[in-house]
């Protein structure tokens, strides 16, 4: 495996800033200890990660955790431009993540994009995997071919627009597609469960606007 500049593990970081673990359920049933995350302990977390970041956005950095997907896509958005990958549960495996720009649909990164548009709120979902095909990649089952990630292009969003993202493949394509929206867009929201409770919905990750901060709601459309 490679080396690393920097490893962050989200979940120790968020018990070293104060934050409570409490029970939950994984997805294997098992009940096992989780943060209970909080917008103040999530800007916590992106300070510190900031402040620990590598000088050289070139130096392979890389991070662990069981974190809200709102939480690791801050924690993404605080490492962001850097070289990063995630290291999941599972032995021997690391996934590459990538810095993706936003342009027109390329089709041979096999990525099908479907995007709606409310006022100034954008919803684009992302579909990869093809229950029809083997469940190889990603360190759990997912048929979408991570060497095909550097292909995708976002679609635009615009500077004046909070982009909500959903998809159906693995931690490294959604977070992929998500560095397409940290820098140019007014926010970046992700499908998941948010910091009051189990509701769902897609929660702020990364903001450059008072009109969104993280873990702010934006409820999911009544036709999805």
């Amino acid at each position: 495996m490679q080396d690393f500049t920097k490893i962050f593990d989200i979940d120790h970081l968020g018990l070293a800033l104060g934050g409570k673990a409490v029970a939950a359920v994984a997805p294997d049933g098992k009940t096992v200890q989780r943060v209970q995350w909080t917008p103040e302990l999530a800007e916590a977390l992106c300070a510190r990660i900031r402040a620990e970041l590598p000088a050289d956005p070139t130096a392979p950095i890389a991070h662990r955790g069981s974190a809200p997907m709102w939480v690791m896509g801050a924690a993404m958005a605080a490492m962001y431009p850097h070289s990063n990958h995630f290291l999941p549960p599972f032995d021997g495996v690391c996934l590459t993540l990538h810095n993706l720009p936003q342009g027109e649909l390329n089709p041979a990164a096999e990525v099908e994009f479907t995007v709606e548009r409310e006022g100034d709120i954008l919803y684009v979902t992302y579909k990869a995997d093809d229950p029809n095909k083997p469940q190889l990649y990603g360190g759990g089952h997912h048929s979408y071919n991570p060497a095909l990630i550097p292909l995708i292009r976002a679609p635009i969003a615009g500077t004046d627009t909070h982009v909500c993202l959903r998809g159906n493949s693995s931690y490294n394509v959604t977070m992929s597609i998500a560095t397409a929206y940290f820098k140019d867009c007014k926010s970046l929201s992700i499908l998941g469960g948010g910091p009051n409770g189990p509701d769902k919905g897609y929660f702020c990750c990364a903001s450059r606007t008072p009109e969104r901060k993280l873990g702010d709601l934006t409820a999911v459309k009544a036709d999805n």
